[in-house]
């Protein structure tokens, strides 16, 4: 019984590092996004 317990204790804590990882790369890519529409306008706007 045991065994099961911390099986599913670990297979809990994959899967809480999966989704922290998912949420991780959106974040950095909603921010290479943004930057990359700031580094546009900022090229726009120095010509």
């Amino acid at each position: 019984m045991n065994a099961y317990l911390t099986y599913d204790r670990i297979e809990a804590q994959d899967w809480t590092r999966h989704y922290q990882q998912i949420a991780r790369e959106e974040k950095e890519s909603g921010l290479a996004d943004d930057l990359e529409k700031g580094l546009s306008l900022h090229m726009l706007e120095s010509l």
